[in-house]
């Protein structure tokens, strides 16, 4: 795969890219919007079916989410999606526990690449309670692709709206994140796009494949007090060197994720890193 600083594209590559291209756009000029109406919640069966011990993982779940006053039944609309939300969670607890004792209140946090904010509502509880909470918290989610449209027909910006419903403080912006100026203090890269081949392969064209300069722009507005939380696949490791050979410090924190339910997912990296100055 072409990583980061991988040089020119070939020319299939740049015919793919232009073809995403005029697709996004049709895709923003239309801005697909309908109103999710209800969603039954996820079956704690479908939930843990498949798992290789769903015993020990029903136990994690009841003890951990009564901390957080959540339903897992009700993280998100499909067991794949809860599952990955809290493998998130899982990740986003061990990062806090690598920042201040005590996180700023109110706490302004910017995650970029939200897609369908499937797990919103997990992340939500944590970045409220843990770290000295609770707290005020304002939380924003921009995403490049807002309005690409599922089977279902509801686009990534219903999906978004709907989880979010149920979460005080946020706000869902279809923008591109280099769009974003406001100070953050902490700013989440969750699974961002790391290879040219994957970029494409999720629609978008080659000029919004910057994952270098995004890395920047998200310690930028994290200020020399704020942090960026980074989770990656374990794949993409090569591409995670290549970015930390171009900082000026290693990372606060760089090890493999945990998986809240040791689901057999792709294994991940969690990195933490402080923020830049704007000089």
């Amino acid at each position: 795969m072409t990583m980061v600083g991988g040089g020119r594209p070939t020319p299939l590559a740049s015919i793919w890219s232009a073809a995403n291209r005029v697709t996004w756009q049709f895709r923003e000029r239309l801005a697909w919007r309908r109103n999710i109406r209800s969603v039954a919640p996820v079956s704690r069966g479908a939930l843990l079916r498949g798992l290789s011990d769903p015993e020990r993982a029903s136990l994690t779940l009841d003890t951990w989410l009564h901390e957080l006053a959540l339903d897992a039944g009700r993280l998100s609309a499909e067991a794949a999606w809860i599952r990955d939300a809290l493998d998130l969670m899982a990740a986003l607890e061990v990062a806090i526990g690598h920042l201040p004792a005590v996180l700023p209140n109110p706490l302004r946090v910017l995650d970029v690449g939200a897609k369908t904010w499937h797990y919103v509502r997990g992340i939500h509880a944590l970045l409220r309670l843990r770290g000295g909470g609770p707290r005020d918290l304002r939380l924003t989610g921009v995403e490049i692709d807002a309005f690409r449209v599922y089977r279902d027909l509801h686009s990534r910006w219903d999906w978004a709206h709907w989880h979010a419903s149920t979460c005080p403080g946020t706000r869902y912006l279809a923008m591109d994140a280099f769009d974003f100026h406001q100070p953050q203090d902490l700013v989440l890269l969750l699974l961002p796009i790391m290879f040219e081949e994957e970029h494409l392969d999720w629609g978008l064209s080659l000029g919004q494949y910057r994952p270098d300069a995004l890395f920047t722009h998200a310690r930028r507005l994290a200020g020399p007090e704020g942090h960026v939380v980074m989770l990656n696949f374990a794949y993409e490791e090569p591409a995670l060197d290549i970015i930390a050979s171009l900082q000026e410090a290693p990372p606060l924190l760089r090890r493999p994720a945990p998986s809240a339910l040791e689901s057999g997912e792709l294994p991940r990296i969690l990195t933490v890193w402080r923020g830049l100055s704007e000089s």
